[in-house]
């Protein structure tokens, strides 16, 4: 192994002063983390996780009770992909922007447990002029919160129907 030159040196003092002006940088962006735990239930959302980061090459810090912004009213599985973003860019602020697997568990009104087979088929009509569709549309959308307030539903054009499958269901139901 050779010696260090003056030029490594003054290199490595360089690099030293850049990192230590810049060091709120890699605090700007968004980062994948995976779930670890979360405090939510069958019965209750999640209002807060704790991640560890995806790519450990960036040296991120694994991390507690990161509130979660949106979406609100859910309660990720362990080990849900999720993407985080700090405050401001300072490392003491981190929040859950988004959640990158399809979430398991959905709580509304108070909590409810799954009713239905893993695969089963389902299909939600949304929109439509009725007043019972605009009611509980209205107070599906007061659950997600952003930051000016609660979201507000608005019926516009015809119904569309939107399909899925259960991912996580009850072992308990029966065809």
């Amino acid at each position: 192994m050779t010696e260090p030159t003056p030029l490594d040196r003054l290199l490595n003092s360089l690099r030293a002063l850049i990192r230590a002006e810049l060091a709120e940088v890699p605090f700007l962006g968004a980062y994948e983390y995976a779930v670890v735990t979360s405090d939510g239930t069958a019965s209750s959302p999640a209002s807060t996780v704790d991640a560890e980061p995806l790519d450990k090459t960036l040296n991120l810090p694994d991390l507690a009770k990161v509130p979660i912004r949106l979406p609100y009213g859910v309660t990720p599985p362990v080990g849900a992909l999720c993407t985080i973003q700090f405050l401001n860019g300072n490392p003491a602020k981190p929040m859950v922007v988004n959640f990158n697997d399809p979430m398991t568990l959905m709580v509304f009104a108070g909590g409810k447990l799954p009713n239905a087979r893993q695969g089963d088929m389902v299909a939600v009509t949304l929109g439509g002029p009725s007043a019972a569709a605009t009611a509980v549309m209205t107070a599906f959308a007061a659950q997600f919160v952003s930051p000016t307030g609660p979201c507000v539903w608005t019926p516009a054009g015809p119904p569309t129907i939107a399909y899925g499958l259960i991912t996580s269901g009850r072992p308990q139901v029966k065809s």
